[in-house]
């Protein structure tokens, strides 16, 4: 697609939108009582005021909820009239009724606990260990939830390896932190032989050549039975090999990787992610892979390899500038693939067939394929159902007489759904709008910032991808790791939280029921009135949990 045809495409205006709003709520000095518009959340446009002493914007106020674009997609569960609302509306209502692994999960690794009832471990330090350190709670045994309550970057000079069973039962809540939050950097990060963690809003990055096709920005190796992994809302770029990758070898591993940014690995071994394992074949447990965007990467989107029938649910993802391929698959799995986008850039394809491989051996031939509503440029540009044309053999096939590239055969395609995980709370978008409405969400996002209130606090580089992509501005030649540069940061001064519930202040004060002076972040309490939307807690979250889902922007997604 050229940058014309981009900028004239239904989702260009919100995406603009989206790019603006990653400075909507940073320190900007501007003329008090001017206005500025602005995207709030769940990419609603709205207006900024500036504040009277001239040092900032407020918050940004869509007058009523969402506009258009990812809103069209939302449904609310219910409607309550609120006769005190100036335009006389109603106000949307979210019903919590099932204990999740956060209130807007979804997919395979949707009931997952993570560290639910443990420990809390705060991340109050960049040091690379110690008290108060990333690599102390993520080391630590036992049930436990980390919240990030630190912004700046981690220089890592040792492996940040949890390898134990008991590393597992973990959550990671990076929403929490000031302003743009927590970065690892330089050696790498994984998580082996355990199971059931959550991860959300961190950023990762490797930047050492020296391991070049051996490390991932962030490793997932072999979980233990049973539980899985939830990975939403994280940026992983500078990989060695993948960008990030999550490997299974057990059935009843059940994971959700969602809203995630993979950005510009290695050169030489610049790829995105495996899912399952590609070389042994081991059982491998299901994957849903929505709604992650992936730039100046040139292949694996994901890789998926199962010795099973493991299904891989890939939907609702946006690719730009890639060269090779989109997927790669092994064994005989099943694969539904829907309503992504893949969008052609500068650096133009180096494959003469940049589409979704399959590699075929003669016990794999139950492996069976949903191809509906794809967006891939060159390929197919007018998305339709049972798209054949964008699977082709990895491999020749002398016994079929078929050659690498050719088309596979109709008998491998199915014309509904394999997998029955729950789609995002809000249903699907229209293909046309997955580019913009990621863009808008996607990656390492959200903070908090110095009184309390939630921010939008995208980094520059993640901005730089999403704009690039946004205006057809990618680049003809992928960047090499000589070029890479480290992101900056805010100075944002953490919140106050008086009474050590982990909960801000300025959150408790919005509701009655909260006091910023009693501890009562492990209470659970059901009615909750934010604004424009109300939320009914009858799955019993903890204050805590609600209060996390708030800033990670969790309830805006379900409007």
């Amino acid at each position: 697609m050229s940058r014309r045809e981009f900028t004239n495409s239904p989702f260009a205006a919100a995406a603009w939108l989206a790019i603006l709003c990653a400075g909507c709520t940073a320190d900007t000095p501007c003329v008090a009582g001017s206005t500025q518009i602005c995207v709030g959340a769940g990419r609603c446009e709205g207006v900024q005021i500036c504040e009277d002493d001239g040092q900032r914007f407020g918050p940004c106020d869509c007058e009523g909820g969402p506009d258009g674009g990812l809103a069209d997609a939302q449904v609310a569960d219910a409607e309550v009239p609120d006769a005190d609302r100036p335009d006389g509306g109603a106000r949307r209502h979210i019903a919590l009724d099932t204990l999740k692994a956060f209130p807007s999960a979804f997919g395979a690794g949707r009931d997952l606990t993570g560290g639910r009832g443990g420990e809390i471990y705060e991340v109050t330090n960049l040091n690379d260990s110690g008290p108060g350190s990333l690599r102390e709670a993520v080391l630590a045994r036992g049930p436990r939830v980390i919240i990030i309550k630190v912004e700046g970057r981690i220089d890592a000079r040792s492996p940040l390896y949890a390898g134990a069973e008991e590393n597992g039962d973990c959550t990671i809540w990076g929403q929490l932190a000031p302003g743009r939050g927590l970065t690892w950097s330089g050696d790498r990060f994984e998580f082996r032989n355990n199971t059931n963690v959550i991860i959300r809003h961190l950023s990762s990055q490797t930047r050492d050549p020296a391991h070049a096709g051996t490390w991932d920005s962030l490793i997932i190796d072999e979980p233990a039975e049973g539980g899985g992994f939830y990975l939403e809302h994280n940026s992983f770029r500078y990989g060695m090999d993948e960008a990030f990758g999550v490997y299974s070898k057990y059935a009843s591993n059940r994971s959700t990787i969602a809203y995630n940014l993979g950005a510009e690995s290695i050169e030489g071994h610049n790829t995105g992610i495996i899912l399952g394992n590609s070389a042994a074949l081991y059982p491998s447990g299901d994957f849903t892979f929505a709604r992650n965007m992936f730039y100046n990467i040139s292949h694996r989107f994901p890789n998926v390899g199962a010795g099973n029938e493991a299904v891989f649910e890939v939907y609702e993802n946006y690719i730009v500038n890639w060269q090779q391929r989109l997927t790669r698959s092994n064994g005989p799995v099943r694969i539904d693939y829907f309503h992504n986008y893949a969008q052609k850039g500068n650096h133009g394809f180096g494959s003469a067939h940049p589409v979704n491989k399959w590699v075929y051996r003669s016990d794999w031939t139950s492996m069976r394929i949903f191809s509906d509503f794809n967006f891939v440029s060159e390929w197919a540009e007018t998305p339709s159902a049972n798209q054949q044309n964008i699977w082709v053999y990895r491999n020749d096939v002398p016994e079929l007489g078929a050659v690498q590239g050719d088309q596979l055969p109709s008998s491998y395609f199915v014309t509904e759904r394999q997998g029955d995980y729950d789609l995002p709370p809000a249903g699907l978008w229209d293909t046309m709008d997955v580019p913009a409405n990621v863009m808008a969400s996607v990656g390492h996002n959200r903070g908090v910032d110095a009184d309390g209130s939630p921010g939008f606090f995208r980094d520059d580089l993640d901005a730089r991808y999403v704009e690039r992509a946004s205006t057809g501005t990618t680049e003809a030649d992928y960047r090499t790791s000589a070029e890479w540069t480290d992101s900056t940061f805010t100075g944002t001064a953490l919140y106050t939280d008086a009474d050590g519930d982990h909960m801000p202040d300025w959150f408790e004060a919005q509701h009655a029921h909260l006091d910023p002076a009693v501890p009562d972040g492990a209470d659970s309490h059901v009615d909750w009135d934010f604004g424009d939307y109300t939320v009914s807690n009858d799955a019993g979250y903890t204050n805590l949990e609600i209060c996390a889902e708030y800033y990670a922007g969790g309830f805006e997604a379900m409007r």
